[in-house]
């Protein structure tokens, strides 16, 4: 039997009402709308289950309740006080604050216990030796590579900020060398496939044209649904039924072997009522299929004569919820964004530059806007359409919401999760999509518009975001059409090799071939680098170079290469190197090739390689570097 058991508990959500107090700590859990919730009445106790599962958002740790401590207790309802107080009082959203408390306070308590440090926020001595010890956790962890320098940084400085107002104490900090964000560390976050993006697109759209179409023209049940072609089925939709399961893939129909009893009566794969002969087979008698199939039928019949069936009405949020994955698709907003979007119906569109609209309206005594691609406008007016529909007349703040149990529930803040749960249910139609994040989809956004050659100034503006943010973070580019564009510029080679005596008029020699065009660098499309004259290497990546598949021009180019690999120890690493002359040396490779294949005397490049490997006869202008290097001792001979 496991020493960690469940535990009572009562959620609170943020912020406390007035003169409500926690009468018992240990029960208390904190809900930070629309993030989620924090068990912080587990803190009472010594030894807990840090890494259990919860399974629901009001399920408190387990614990072990034997370790549970009165001194721990009171200091935890000294605690609870301080959160809801800093919750209310500091202005910063109920994401930021989950975060905070999070990350420092719940982390690093988890971690103190775990070490020893029981009394790590009871008092200034304590707290000051278990954050020393603290740092260098974070220090040792960063070493071995188990987290970035910016999460080291962050839980580092959440935990000071945090016992530093908790304490009253100003200078935890004093003598310790604290982690920092290091710029080398930070990876650029990358767009998903296209092929990806496509697919989710697809989907999203597929079903929030669908079941809107069902709730807002009123269809009827059973309903079918055009599914993306790209599914590969033979026939390529999903009938609807007024069910909690309320359609199946043919994919799942072919696997039904062992169909259950209640949804014996519906036909998936046809869209209609099954015939009893179909089902009979499943009952003991005839008379039980009869019965099933009068079920089903009578319950459709139902459905199909209340336009706001409980089903409609889940139907209606399915709707809802997709459309969220497209908002966020088309939009570039961040979730807590999404989340935190208020409405009023009363709101004014405008185009304020190509392909794009802005639409403007007033919340709460304030004007808010948000930029869409002109494309989206139809589908974001279909949504208002639906949300009227689902609102049905009741209030709501939010463009975005859920809604609780019962057919009357008043609509509630969406939470973070939804975008989660939406992809676990896209994947019953296509089970190897994964998850898009709206960072990553924030991503794809500007990718896209960058390769529109949409100014990054208008791009930072749709996405809300700085130049130089949008520049380090969010410019990575899709590896997929990286890959693409490699491979077109690396296939245009032979159109860069010259016959052996062929002349260009006006042409200039170099250090790796000649130049058609000094001091105008010119860039071909998908370039992995950026031409430049006073770069005998940049010269390779720009539409003026040219080579000939002789001897001389070859000796250039294997010299070059050769003075690049010597160079190699230079480099912090073997990933610097190829991150700083990998693209170099491919492209010097396949020029190699080509002349080979061009020059008179296929042979002739091994030659000239061997030449200067082995024997070291280096084209004039390489040897002269190479020698300056060595004189310099910044390389060996």
């Amino acid at each position: 039997m496991s020493q960690y058991q469940a535990r009572p508990v009562v959620v609170y959500v943020l912020p406390l009402p007035k003169k409500v107090t926690a009468l018992n700590p240990e029960q208390v859990i904190f809900d930070f709308p629309p993030k989620g919730t924090l068990d912080i009445g587990a803190l009472c106790y010594l030894r807990r289950d840090f890494d259990g599962p919860r399974r629901r958002r009001d399920a408190g740790k387990r614990v072990d309740h034997s370790s549970l401590d009165t001194e721990r207790v009171e200091n935890v309802r000294l605690l609870i006080q301080f959160i809801a107080d800093r919750f209310e009082q500091t202005g910063r959203s109920p994401t930021t604050v989950y975060g905070e408390t999070s990350l420092g306070i719940v982390t690093f308590l988890d971690w103190a216990d775990g070490a020893g440090h029981h009394r790590a926020f009871y008092d200034e001595p304590s707290a000051r030796t278990a954050f020393r010890d603290y740092v260098d956790s974070l220090w040792e962890k960063y070493r071995l590579r188990d987290i970035a320098s910016s999460t080291a940084a962050r839980q580092c400085k959440y935990t000071l900020d945090f016992l530093s107002e908790l304490l009253g104490v100003d200078d935890l900090h004093r003598g310790l060398n604290l982690p920092t964000k290091k710029s080398n560390d930070a990876q650029p976050t990358l767009p998903p496939i296209e092929n990806t993006q496509a697919r989710a697109i697809s989907l999203c759209s597929a079903l929030f044209y669908g079941l809107s179409n069902l709730v807002i023209d009123n269809k009827t049940f059973p309903h079918n649904i055009e599914m993306p072609k790209y599914l590969g089925w033979a026939q390529s939709n999903i009938w609807v039924f007024p069910l909690h399961e309320w359609f199946r893939t043919p994919i799942e129909i072919a696997g039904d072997e062992d169909k259950r009893p209640h949804a014996l009566g519906y036909n998936f794969s046809e869209g209609r009522v099954s015939l009893v002969d179909e089902i009979i087979n499943f009952f003991p008698t005839r008379r039980h299929a009869v019965v099933c199939r009068r079920l089903a039928a009578s319950n459709i019949r139902i459905s199909n004569q209340d336009a706001r069936h409980k089903f409609r009405i889940s139907a209606s949020m399915q709707a809802h919820h997709a459309f969220s994955i497209l908002f966020l698709a088309y939009t570039g907003m961040n979730l807590t964004q999404l989340l935190e979007l208020e409405w009023n119906d009363e709101y004014e569109v405008s185009t304020i530059r190509q392909k794009f609209k802005v639409i403007k309206w007033r919340a709460h005594g304030k004007i808010q806007s948000f930029e869409i691609q002109s494309v989206f406008f139809p589908d974001f007016k279909r949504f208002l359409a639906l949300r009227e529909f689902i609102l049905n007349g009741r209030p709501c703040r939010w463009l975005f919401f859920s809604l609780g149990v019962g057919h009357n529930a008043l609509p509630q803040q969406l939470r973070y999760y939804s975008p989660r749960q939406m992809y676990q249910r896209l994947r019953r139609i296509d089970p190897t999509l994964p998850n898009i994040t709206p960072r990553q989809w924030r991503v794809a956004d500007v990718d896209w518009m960058l390769r529109k050659e949409v100014p990054i100034a208008i791009a930072s503006d749709v996405v809300q975001n700085t130049e130089e943010t949008l520049k380090a973070a969010y410019a990575a580019g899709s590896p997929e059409v990286q890959k693409d564009e490699m491979t077109a510029f690396f296939e245009k080679v032979s159109s860069v090799v010259l016959q052996e005596a062929q002349e260009i008029e006006g042409s200039q020699e170099g250090p790796v071939g000649i130049c058609t065009g000094y001091g105008r660098p010119s860039a071909p499309g998908g370039v992995p680098k950026t031409p430049d004259c006073r770069n005998p290497e940049g010269c390779l990546f720009c539409d003026n170079y040219k080579v000939h598949a002789d001897e001389h021009d070859t000796r250039k180019l294997v010299s070059c290469r050769y003075c690049i690999q010597k160079t190699a120890p230079l480099a912090s690493s073997v990933e610097h190197f190829n991150e700083v002359f990998g693209l170099v040396l491919t492209r010097i490779d396949s020029l190699l090739v080509e002349i080979g294949q061009r020059a008179k005397d296929p042979d002739m490049p091994n030659r000239i390689i061997e030449s200067v490997e082995e024997f070291g006869e280096l084209d004039g202008y390489w040897a002269a570097k190479l020698e300056l290097l060595m004189t310099l001792d910044l390389i060996s001979p």
